[in-house]
C-alpha cells in the first residue's frame, strides 16, 4: 500500500482484507475527522471516541459508501456528523459512552483506532488545528454554510432559513466549500493525495 493510490484503490483492497488500506485511509481523512467530531462534541476524548467509530465503521461497512454519489472525504464527513450527533445526545441525556472496539477487529485494525495513545492524541489535535486554519481561508459563505452544516450539524434547510439564502445556494456554497477546503488540506500538508 503507498499513499499515492487513490481512495478506490485502498478501499477495494480494504475490502479484500488488507489493514494497511485502512492505515492509508486514516492517515490521510483523520485530520478532517477529527475536526468535525471535536467541533460537534467540544471534548478531546469525545472525538477520539467519534474518529473511532468512524473508521471502524468504514472498516465494517465499506458497502454504506458509494463513489457515484460522493468522494470518499465527502461521506466521511456526512458520516462523522451523524455519529459525532448522535455521540453528543447520548452524553447529553446521560448515556455513559465508552469508545469499545469489536472484538471481531483484527489487533491491526483495533490498534489503528485505539484512542489511548498519547502521541497519537496529539497529532489528531494538530490535524485538527490545520482543518480550522484552511477552513479560515474560505470565502465567508462557504465558510458559513460548512460550520454550520458539519460542525453545528443543522440541516440545509436551517442553514439556508438562517442564513436568509436559497436552498439551492446553500448547497452550492457547502459543495464548493468542501471541494476547497480539501484543496487547502492537501496544499498545506504538501501531499499529493487525489480525490475521486
Amino acid at each position: 500500500m503507498t499513499e499515492s493510490q487513490s481512495d478506490e484503490q485502498l478501499l477495494a483492497a480494504m475490502v479484500s482484507g488488507q489493514t494497511e488500506a485502512l492505515r492509508c485511509l486514516y492517515r490521510r481523512h483523520v485530520s478532517l475527522v477529527y475536526a468535525i467530531a471535536h467541533s460537534i462534541c467540544g471534548q478531546d476524548s469525545d472525538a477520539q471516541a467519534v474518529t473511532s467509530q468512524v473508521f471502524i465503521e468504514l472498516w465494517k461497512s465499506p458497502d454504506n459508501y458509494h463513489p457515484q454519489r460522493s468522494s470518499l472525504r465527502t461521506y466521511l464527513t456526512i458520516l462523522t456528523r451523524s455519529r459525532a450527533r448522535d455521540h453528543l445526545r447520548r452524553s447529553q441525556a446521560g448515556v455513559r459512552i465508552e469508545a469499545s472496539l469489536d472484538p471481531q477487529l483484527t489487533p491491526t485494525v483495533a490498534s489503528l483506532v485505539d484512542s489511548t495513545d498519547p502521541g497519537q492524541n496529539l497529532a489528531a489535535q494538530e490535524d485538527a488545528q490545520q482543518v480550522r486554519r484552511c477552513l479560515a481561508g474560505l470565502s465567508d459563505e462557504s465558510r458559513s454554510a460548512l460550520t454550520l452544516a458539519f460542525f453545528h450539524g443543522h440541516t440545509h434547510r436551517e442553514i439556508a432559513k438562517k442564513l436568509k439564502l436559497p436552498l439551492g445556494t446553500v448547497k452550492s456554497h457547502i459543495r464548493r466549500g468542501l471541494a476547497d477546503l480539501a484543496d487547502r488540506l492537501r496544499k498545506d500538508t504538501g501531499s499529493d493525495t487525489r480525490e475521486h
